[in-house]
């Protein structure tokens, strides 16, 4: 019975990983990867302006520095958790053109208010799938000629305050998007625009949010260092670290490459370096410790760099080659990925 017992205990704890992060071996295998880790709000950035008693002072906006914990939200216990409603709202750090992502939420109380942003702006407010009990799952906050297109579906959902989890899942690829809910579809709409933004979620309530996890359309994503070429690399919790050379196994002409990094390092695009010291990177650089979100777009010879939300002026001239991460101090790579042109 003891030894029976040690063996369970160790499958669970084997199982814990995957479910810690919201993903099924088969999203894993299909290039998935979490936004809500349960512990922390990497990823993601509020959106708004910082609350400040002094109603005389010119308001401050949130940067994508995670540098003030509002009072309305809370990131632990595997979720992050809307705790009242009002300023600010939650924004990813990424923004995104196609992908599937799936969600898993519950409300608090019988009648309750958030939304779901989908291809947004920068600071969230268009696309809202609602979150609000008499019309939930509706699209709202959108271009006019979307309107009434996206109806709520109240009788998919679980009841407010019953402790229920629903299950959300949207895909969006060019101008379509799909929506459903518990396993059922709930709408499909054409003409969706625009091609690309950020998700979000509304602080307008009391609701739990876990298991958010996306799979970025066409994009090969790195998650072990045996992908890679090279050695002296582990992977825990789906980050990267290692004090050697880690190279793509094949190389690239035109591509884009994202990845999120934190300490000291850098890369080589083919024939040419960028060090994540690299002046026109540094004064973007999160404070260390926080993960650094960075979009490498090479076209014909050039590469285009855009980091923590914003575009680069300057442009790299880069040659067809391997992608390699040079590590340094304490580098830490997270959900590096490709997609080739």
């Amino acid at each position: 019975m003891i030894r029976f017992s040690l063996l369970l205990l160790g499958l669970v704890l084997m199982a814990n990983p995957l479910q810690a992060e919201g993903l099924t071996e088969d999203e894993i295998k299909d290039d998935f990867f979490a936004l809500i880790n349960g512990k922390d709000f990497s990823g993601w950035r509020f959106s708004g302006t910082i609350p400040n008693p002094d109603k005389t002072a010119k308001p401050k906006p949130f940067t994508s520095t995670i540098d003030v914990i509002p009072d309305n939200w809370k990131a632990g216990d595997g979720m992050i958790q809307l705790l009242k409603g009002g300023n600010p709202d939650l924004a990813t750090q990424w923004d995104f053109d196609d992908f599937d992502v799936r969600l898993q939420w519950r409300a608090h109380k019988k009648t309750y208010n958030s939304g779901f942003y989908v291809r947004s702006g920068k600071s969230v407010g268009a696309n809202q799938i609602n979150l609000n009990a008499p019309a939930v799952g509706e699209l709202i906050n959108t271009v006019p000629a979307l309107k009434g297109k996206g109806k709520g579906v109240p009788e998919l959902h679980k009841v407010g305050g019953s402790g229920e989890w629903n299950d959300w899942r949207v895909l969006v690829v060019g101008n379509k998007i799909t929506f459903w809910v518990n396993g059922k579809q709930a709408w499909e709409i054409d003409e969706f625009v625009p091609a690309r933004g950020y998700l979000g979620l509304q602080a307008e309530g009391t609701i739990d949010f876990r298991n958010l996890r996306i799979k970025e359309m066409g994009y090969e994503l790195f998650r072990e260092p045996k992908a890679f070429k090279g050695e002296g690399w582990t992977a825990k919790d789906d980050i990267l670290t290692g004090n050697g050379k880690l190279s793509t196994p094949k190389p690239y002409k035109n591509y884009t490459l994202r990845l999120e990094f934190r300490g000291k390092g850098a890369l080589t695009l083919g024939d040419a370096n960028l060090s994540f010291d690299d002046a026109d990177l540094k004064s973007l650089l999160h404070p260390e410790g926080q993960f650094n979100y960075l979009q490498v777009k090479v076209a014909d010879g050039k590469a285009k760099l855009w980091l923590n939300t914003q575009d680069i002026k300057n442009e790299l001239k880069v040659g067809e080659g391997t992608v390699t991460l040079v590590p340094e101090k304490g580098l830490e790579i997270r959900n590096f990925r490709i997609r080739a042109q």
